[in-house]
């Protein structure tokens, strides 16, 4: 059996570059730019480290499918929206 990895998105705000995106709540973010997200406690400060107007690539589980997800950063903050996974 294989260790969970990622976190699992809440209901993205509307109107919000996650919503832009197409995430839903219950998707599972496993990668970001590539790279491997070990847990749902580092969502939040990769994301807030990026440049406002950077495109980020979240590579998201949904359905039994993986999912490459463009998010441009808009704001300096990240809202906790990824749940423990």
């Amino acid at each position: 059996m294989t260790m969970p990895y990622g976190a699992i998105f809440a209901r993205p705000v509307p109107g919000s570059p996650a919503a832009k995106a197409k995430i839903q709540a219950g998707d599972v973010v496993t990668a970001i730019n590539g790279n491997a997200l070990p847990d749902w406690h580092a969502f939040a400060p990769i994301i807030s480290s990026q440049a406002l107007d950077t495109t980020v690539y979240l590579t998201t589980y949904r359905d039994r499918q993986l999912m490459e997800r463009a998010v441009v950063i808009r704001s300096g903050k990240c809202p906790h929206q990824a749940l423990k996974r």
